[in-house]
């Protein structure tokens, strides 16, 4: 019974994967050149991985007791990248 709840609760993401599959293809017949892509993703999730995952991380680690300034590298993170 476990197995259809959980296929219950990812048939509501089908129209998130559709559109995100759409938006993915357009920009494949869009763009010749792979590279201009991959630069700009990779200096998105680069930007991530340095200024907002740690913050993320450390507030999920140090639960309650997580002083609310280290949460403001996310939005400097967002901005830089």
């Amino acid at each position: 019974r476990r197995a259809f709840r959980s296929l219950a609760a990812d048939a509501s993401r089908v129209p998130l994967i559709v559109a995100l599959l759409a938006v993915i293809a357009a920009v494949a017949c869009a763009v010749e050149d792979i590279g201009v892509v991959v630069g700009v993703s990779g200096a998105l999730l680069g930007a991530a991985i340095v200024y907002c995952f740690p913050p993320l991380i450390y507030g999920r680690a140090r639960g309650a007791s997580t002083p609310q300034a280290v949460y403001g590298l996310i939005p400097l993170g967002a901005f830089l990248g």
